[in-house]
């Protein structure tokens, strides 16, 4: 398999990357208890989401990386 200079390139910014440290979870005593609709433990489960899909697609971009090295 011939190796793509493009696709080596493409990933690689996010490659690159660090990983972004876990979001912190917030404390019980953070929240107010009046059912906001944008309660703290709403907006960090979002932060949550936003960082796994982070980390996923850096580490996808590692692996891509790799196998084109390898190929």
């Amino acid at each position: 398999m011939m190796k793509d200079p493009v696709l080596n390139q493409i990933p690689s910014s996010i490659a690159d990357q660090e990983l972004p440290p876990r979001p912190l979870p917030p404390r019980d005593e953070d929240c107010c208890r009046s059912d906001c609709p944008m309660c703290v433990f709403n907006l960090y489960d979002r932060e949550l989401e936003r960082w796994q899909e982070q980390v996923a697609a850096i580490k996808a971009a590692r692996a891509e990386r790799e196998r084109n090295k390898q190929g």
